[in-house]
């Protein structure tokens, strides 16, 4: 199983530390993640979706929320009244790629009310998932592949939506109703993906991917073996 093999992992752990996605250099933002941390401060993200991507104003919501701008809402009022959590807005990367979203007239930042000094709206291309490691207390999600990316890295996901849930191919984190999000969101008490559920968020390669990944893991280990 290449997912398993102590040998693959290291040799990717390694590369992709160095090479595919370091910490940013010269960010404000990363900067600043990192002074409310060393504060004591919780930091919880709420990855988004794009509006028209997802029915935004439908029925379709979730348990505690009517739609994906309720929700953003929501967790804008629950931090502001909680200064002991500092809260991160990441909109879809998306938002700024037209070869995907189509230059969308509508925006994130044009639903969102005014935030509180403890909620910061992120540029849709900063700061890349790996990158939140070590510094993220839990994420809150709509829907999305995030789930299993963010999963599979043992970071702490709550659902918020039926279709998250009915979309992701394992058990998810969730909540009951609207209180039960605040109460969780103002702890950031969601735990911690166990091992096998991160293994689960893993999807199992097919015959193609597997022969593909052995290839790579050959070409990876001559690599590996002509580094000083």
């Amino acid at each position: 199983d290449f997912r398993k093999d102590p040998t693959s992992g290291q040799i990717l752990a390694e590369l992709r530390s160095k090479l595919l996605c370091p910490a940013p250099a010269d960010s404000p933002v990363y900067e600043r993640l990192l002074r409310e941390k060393a504060a004591g401060k919780k930091i919880i993200f709420c990855y988004s979706r794009l509006l028209y991507d997802l029915s935004l104003r439908t029925a379709d919501g979730g348990s505690g929320h009517a739609n994906m701008e309720d929700w953003l809402r929501h967790s804008i009022q629950i931090a502001a009244e909680n200064k002991d959590i500092f809260l991160v807005i990441k909109p879809h990367p998306h938002e700024e790629e037209p070869e995907f979203a189509a230059l969308p007239v509508e925006k994130l930042q044009d639903i969102l009310p005014a935030l509180p000094d403890n909620v910061l709206l992120l540029h849709p291309r900063e700061l890349k998932t790996p990158q939140l490691l070590g510094l993220v207390d839990m994420v809150a999600l709509w829907l999305g592949t995030a789930i299993s990316e963010l999963t599979a890295l043992g970071v702490p996901v709550v659902v918020c939506s039926y279709a998250g849930i009915t979309d992701t191919p394992f058990d998810v984190k969730t909540f009951k109703d609207r209180e039960d999000y605040a109460h969780m969101l103002r702890t950031a008490s969601c735990p911690a993906p166990t091992q096998e559920e991160q293994d689960m968020a893993i999807p199992e390669p097919s015959l193609d991917e597997r022969i593909m990944l052995a290839e790579q893991k050959e070409r990876l280990m001559q690599i590996w073996s002509s580094l000083p």
